[in-house]
């Protein structure tokens, strides 16, 4: 199987020709982008490594933390894949607070690191993190599907990957294969 790689506009087009088939036309997609840049944000500054004493929980905003899940997170920690934690700097506070990342970074410090990665926005509107933790939290994003777990484990094996769930994915699929079954 010959590994499926898009180039990122092609995608975007893609996805652009979808949203028109939606009555999402270019004047709607132009008229979004006027809203963006009349607002006056801009995009948070790179991220950045964020000393823990700084760092802040408002749980207001925060759901709990989860110990079972950042135990998940300890037991298969690889800092290449500790995406940065979202956080915001209000103009005047003397600290950072979480917006979200809140389990990833609890993690990073259970395991002794003296700081987390974060991006970090600056503004001087106190009620961001609510506002930006509502917007990551409730956007509907879709969950991963099986077929979709079972086409990364494939590109696993292929890759070399030996570990028992990528082998159970190629059997699996060299059965599907033998019977003409397109997952």
């Amino acid at each position: 199987m010959a590994r499926l790689v898009k180039k990122f506009t092609d995608v975007v087009e893609e996805v652009r020709i979808e949203l028109e088939a939606m009555g999402i036309t270019p004047e709607k997609i132009t008229a979004m982008r006027a809203r963006v840049d009349g607002n006056g944000h801009t995009f948070p500054t790179g991220s950045h490594m964020i000393d823990l004493d700084i760092l802040f929980l408002d749980y207001e905003v925060q759901r709990a933390a989860i110990a079972k899940h950042i135990l998940n997170i300890m037991k298969k920690f690889d800092p290449r894949l500790c995406t940065p934690a979202s956080a915001c700097k209000v103009d005047g506070q003397d600290y950072t607070t979480l917006y979200d990342g809140q389990q990833r970074s609890v993690a990073v410090a259970l395991l002794g690191f003296t700081q987390v990665p974060a991006t970090v926005v600056h503004t001087d509107d106190v009620a961001f993190p609510s506002y930006a933790f509502e917007m990551l939290n409730e956007t509907g994003i879709a969950r991963l599907t099986p077929g979709d777990m079972h086409r990364n484990a494939l590109t696993r094996w292929r890759l070399g990957s030996t570990e028992p769930k990528n082998r159970d994915a190629r059997t699996l699929q060299d059965q599907f294969d033998k019977n003409g079954i397109d997952l």
